[in-house]
């Protein structure tokens, strides 16, 4: 079972404003049994999946963290008009792109909504600097392949413009953790505990349930990428 199967269940109730002992009596369980499938304690069979699923109106797929969309449907861009396009015609935006642009605005959301509340205005300087960084570098790539000496669009030259993007990203990341050690010297007293509740997954669902499952899907994409083993 997904482990951010746990959250989103104890998300839909709390969004749905009843309590445990309610939610475990309308699913026929125990309270203790529900607060194990909460937490991560135990695994629920595939048949309460489905059961929880009716219960908060939504599906599987949303309870599994497989889809974005609490419908578990895809996730679909408007036709283009004819006068936008392209060559004739526009390539259709297939379900998978959709789906994966909507994850990555979610979740570039939910650290642009918290980045304020951190009270840093050099932190949210090198998250900006990393992101412009790192768009500038891809599409830059990718106009290359594809618009080959067109121009001159571009003020810094082809070849070192990569590695300068590498460096403002790699220097915005060692500034962050600097930022980040710096306020961990100062101390609980100082905002330490606020600014761990704030990025905990917990409190991220609570206030941001729809923007939060892209977090989560992104989260697992990117490890699932990694592919690390656990020793």
């Amino acid at each position: 079972m997904k482990k951010g199967f746990g959250r989103i269940i104890t998300m839909l109730r709390k969004e749905k404003g009843i309590s445990q002992c309610q939610a475990a009596k309308d699913l026929g369980v125990s309270q203790a049994l529900m607060s194990h499938y909460e937490n991560g304690i135990r695994e629920c069979s595939l048949e309460f999946v489905v059961k929880i699923a009716d219960y908060y109106s939504v599906s599987c797929d949303y309870l599994l963290g497989r889809s974005a969309n609490r419908n578990g449907g895809a996730v679909y861009q408007e036709e283009p008009d004819e006068k936008d396009s392209f060559q004739d015609s526009k390539p259709k935006i297939s379900v998978i792109h959709a789906l994966n642009r909507k994850i990555i605005t979610d979740s570039v959301s939910i650290l642009y909504e918290a980045l304020p509340q951190l009270n840093s205005k050099a932190v949210s300087a090198d998250v900006t600097s990393y992101f412009t960084a790192s768009v500038y570098k891809i599409y830059r790539m990718l106009y290359e392949l594809y618009v080959p000496g067109t121009g001159k669009t571009f003020s810094i030259p082809s070849e070192i413009f990569e590695g300068y993007c590498n460096s403002i990203m790699e220097m915005s990341c060692a500034k962050i953790k600097y930022e980040s050690k710096f306020y961990q010297k100062k101390g609980q007293e100082n905002g330490g505990k606020k600014h761990q509740n704030l990025l905990n997954p917990e409190s991220i669902s609570e206030v941001y349930p729809e923007q939060y499952t892209s977090l989560s899907n992104l989260i697992q994409n990117a490890e699932r990428k990694m592919n690390y083993k656990i020793k």
